[in-house]
């Protein structure tokens, strides 16, 4: 199913990577000519720095051009969140000591001394001072006419469905606690954000259908499902004080890989994606996978008769657990199909293989069955590579997804 992003958020979404092409093609050059360690880190920061104030820049006008601006402290947690995921990234990928085990953070080649450099680098611009203005005046504007703002989706939940809600978190919870006591801080930072990712999309799961009773049509809901569920279901989680430092930073940048509709996999190589901790890529791709079984499960709602605005004729019926073929090539095709909403189709598309048939294949069967001799353009397509657009690689793509030949 096609992402449904207000068009201001789509457009800026396609400039922010455009600026971040043209970033690769400057440090490209600049890692050339770098000669030495310190200017190696000075390019590396110029990189982060260009692409963070791109994307803080078009964040922020796509919201205020937005029928329904984001919350100004909320823009800024999003802005803020993904400085941390750009440098997290950027070491990873491209830092000379990526492959190193980490040094003490005084010296150069630290990636806790790189993200020192960087964040001092944004938090001292006059760029990120202008920024910060605006969103202090956002917040103001905000305040003042906050009684003419409509209800949020929240606000029209009834008070049955809070109690619902607060019952099954309970019940949740007497599982949930003891598993955690059990297993957290036992076997690494990859099992603790996997122990987070259920709790996260258990909350996520169960706000998102209470609301889905409020919404008034399949669109308001596929909508709400980035905006005011995500919203609500984030601040619920960040009220846990027994939640760590670490899981707490999982938890704030998968939010924002996510409500920003960002590939929490971009520039992370797949065999590293499932060894190491990489900050909020598990929850970020765990909630886009469930946003898409939810968003089979409103269609499947319409069918019923279950939204008021929804127009039977155009409505057909969906699986409660897995995308149909309309909604596997929809998701993953046309200007809409980016990276998350792919590499999301991709993994579903992998389970359903498994559940279905025993047999666990990897994205290496899927490039072969498209006659690709290498991962190269599958790569390309699955993260939506704005400058090497490949008709015919999304064509043979999308008809795997959408005709399962690996079922037959």
């Amino acid at each position: 199913m096609a992402e449904n992003l207000p068009k201001p958020l789509a457009q800026a979404r396609a400039r922010i990577e455009a600026e971040r092409a043209k970033a690769e093609l400057w440090f490209t050059e600049a890692g050339k000519e770098a000669k030495t360690e310190k200017e190696k880190d000075e390019a590396l920061v110029d990189y982060v720095f260009h692409r963070f104030m791109a994307f803080a820049q078009e964040t922020y006008n796509a919201s205020i051009e937005m029928d329904s601006p984001m919350a100004a402290a909320e823009l800024r947690d999003a802005i803020e969140g993904a400085l941390s995921t750009i440098i997290d990234q950027t070491f990873r990928s491209k830092h000379y000591c990526r492959n190193i085990p980490d040094q003490p953070f005084d010296n150069i080649g630290s990636k806790a001394r790189f993200t020192e450099l960087t964040a001092n680098e944004v938090f001292s611009s006059d760029e990120w001072h202008q920024i910060q203005e605006k969103l202090k005046e956002l917040a103001e504007w905000q305040a003042e006419n906050s009684t003419e703002r409509t209800p949020s989706l929240i606000g029209r939940l009834p008070k049955d469905a809070l109690v619902r809600m607060e019952a099954a978190t309970a019940a949740f919870m007497a599982d949930y606690l003891p598993k955690l006591e059990r297993e957290a801080n036992k076997s690494g930072s990859v099992h603790d954000a996997e122990l987070l990712r259920e709790l996260v999309i258990h909350q996520y799961n169960l706000v998102a259908r209470e609301c889905m009773a409020v919404c008034e049509s399949v669109e308001e809901f596929e909508g709400e499902l980035r905006s005011d569920i995500a919203r609500f279901v984030r601040y619920g989680l960040t009220q846990y004080r027994w939640l760590a430092d670490p899981m707490r930073e999982e938890l704030d940048q998968g939010f924002t890989l996510f409500v920003m509709s960002m590939n929490p996999w971009a520039e992370i190589p797949e065999e590293d994606r499932a060894t190491a901790w990489h900050v909020g890529a598990f929850t970020g791709e765990a909630l886009s996978h469930a946003a898409l079984r939810l968003r089979a499960e409103a269609w499947k709602h319409a069918a019923e008769g279950g939204f008021p605005e929804a127009k039977q004729a155009d409505v057909t019926e969906r699986s409660r657990d897995e995308p149909t073929r309309a909604e596997a090539g929809s998701a993953v095709n046309g200007p809409d199909g980016n990276g998350a909403d792919r590499r999301a189709a991709v993994d579903a598309y992998i389970e359903e293989v498994s559940s279905r048939t025993g047999k666990r294949i990897t994205r290496t069967d899927i490039w072969k069955s498209a006659r690709y001799k290498s991962r190269t353009e599958f790569e390309r397509w699955e993260r939506n590579d704005l400058e090497h657009p490949n008709k015919t690689a999304n064509q043979r793509f999308t008809r795997i997804l959408t005709e399962k030949p690996h079922l037959k």
